[in-house]
């Protein structure tokens, strides 16, 4: 399951935070052919579907994670607190590098850049061998709605070791480098429109995995 980018983010409702949203990224892996994240936002709940590879779907109330394989038609569903022992499981063991201790905040580089023609600020975080950049902007309309909605997508905030909550801003791209590889994440578009519930629920035909 992906915990990101977001996946890289819990605020009181505001009216743009109850409008629906799509928001569509590509991601370049140096492993893999470029894929597209769609990222659904509709009141409580979150949906991204990342290719054909994976959807997750987020229930920002009760924590509850859905991760779906749209290839096998079949899905989990865990609790906030099942999702959160998952993630545990996946951090380093004595044999490989360890996780840093603490939240690890991001840094002002001072500088800024046009991306897709959209002037952003660039902040930097290392975590062990690996950096993040991103380049963020609150030139997109909505933005503070948007952005309380995707941070809601922390759900997850706990277990997470990325602090953004000095960030004001939206990430229109996010790079993460560590040896041997790239992964480049760029917003593609926002849109606000009407979506339907059933997007945000399991097919009739998918089967839950043992």
């Amino acid at each position: 399951m992906k915990m990101t980018t977001a996946a890289f983010c819990l605020f009181l409702f505001t009216f743009y935070a109850r409008a629906d949203f799509i928001i569509v990224e590509s991601t370049d892996l140096n492993t893999m052919p470029q894929l597209l994240s769609i990222i659904k936002i509709k009141g409580d709940k979150l949906r991204e579907d990342l290719g054909v590879v994976s959807t997750t779907i987020v229930d920002f109330n009760t924590g509850e994670v859905i991760d779906m394989s749209p290839i096998g038609k079949d899905f989990s569903k865990w609790s906030a607190q099942q999702a959160k022992d998952i993630f545990d499981k996946g951090r380093p063991s004595a044999a490989r590098p360890a996780w840093p201790s603490g939240r690890v905040k991001f840094t002002d580089a001072g500088k800024k850049e046009k991306v897709l023609g959209i002037e952003a600020e660039i902040y930097t975080a290392q975590v062990g061998e690996s950096k993040i950049t991103i380049w963020v902007t609150k030139d997109i309309p909505h933005y503070a709605g948007i952005m309380q909605q995707m941070k809601k997508w922390r759900v997850m905030e706990e277990v997470s070791f990325l602090d953004t909550s000095d960030i004001d801003g939206i990430p229109v791209k996010t790079a993460v480098e560590w040896k041997g590889g790239t992964r480049v994440s760029t917003l593609v578009s926002v849109k606000e429109l009407p979506l339907d519930d059933v997007d945000f629920q399991v097919p009739s035909d998918y089967k839950p995995r043992p």
